[in-house]
């Protein structure tokens, strides 16, 4: 994720101001404003038509205000956020989809947790908070790297037909007598071989893609273990390092395996 792109918490209120200012009650408040600023609506005397502009903005205000600090409400945002941003439905890899869906689980529990923190330990709480935005990301973006895999069918047309092929010219090579020709299949054998090794790298990376999936998911796991018994309690500045720590670790493993991936395949591509 890049240094400039927004934090948890800003897409989270961006998204919960959105949510509530677009919401029926929201229209509600402002539609009542503005007809009665129309129809010049005085329940009182000295009442002036404006005072209702006035008030709807006050009321959608008070509105927003207390929508964005209702813990309930936080947590139906979070999940549509989570949901749009990173739909488990979007990879069609059946056991990527899968594990995308219980991260999500986690990611989701884990931001609600952090709803009952204040302070020093809610800040402390938003760093590995925003180290799991990015672990998320690549997860979704590694199971989105497991779809092409499965679906490239010039890959998997090699897959099969390389091994074949280069055996073939082998025995091509030991049957011809001519040397200039045995030159040419020569080079044909080097650049079948240096094909088969990128796809032989290319599915050794996805299997490791499968495994790294799943350590993360059981990490994910681990930290929200972690975040539940440390409860409302501060987080020492050790424990909180480690904990980050941890996860930048799992970051880091799962952008070098998404870059593998991304290598393997443009050299197979070139």
């Amino acid at each position: 994720m890049s240094d400039n792109a927004p934090s948890v918490r800003d897409r989270l209120l961006r998204s919960m101001v959105s949510s509530a200012f677009f919401s029926p009650q929201s229209a509600l408040i402002l539609g009542l404003s503005i007809i009665f600023f129309a129809f010049n609506v005085a329940p009182f005397e000295w009442w002036e038509p404006f005072f209702w502009l006035i008030f709807g903005a006050l009321g959608e205000a008070a509105y927003v205000g207390a929508t964005i600090s209702d813990p309930r409400a936080q947590d139906r945002v979070i999940s549509q956020m989570l949901t749009d941003r990173y739909n488990p439905n979007h990879i069609k890899n059946p056991g990527a989809q899968e594990r995308m869906k219980k991260a999500l689980e986690y990611y989701s529990a884990i931001q609600t947790l952090m709803t009952t923190r204040s302070g020093a330990s809610k800040m402390e709480f938003q760093h590995t908070l925003d180290e799991l935005d990015d672990w998320i990301e690549y997860l979704y973006e590694l199971g989105k790297r497991v779809d092409r895999f499965d679906e490239n069918q010039i890959i998997n047309r090699d897959r099969m037909d390389a091994r074949r092929e280069l055996e073939a010219l082998k025995r091509r090579i030991k049957a011809e007598p001519d040397e200039r020709v045995k030159e040419e299949v020569q080079r044909a054998i080097q650049l079948k071989e240096t094909q088969l090794e990128n796809l032989k790298n290319l599915e050794a990376n996805v299997k490791r893609a499968d495994i790294q999936m799943d350590n993360t998911l059981s990490a994910l796991g681990t930290v929200y273990a972690q975040l539940q018994l440390i409860g409302s309690k501060a987080m020492d500045s050790g424990s909180a390092k480690r904990l980050r720590n941890e996860v930048h670790d799992q970051v880091m493993g799962l952008q070098d395996t998404i870059a593998a991936i991304d290598e393997v395949q443009s050299a197979h591509a070139t």
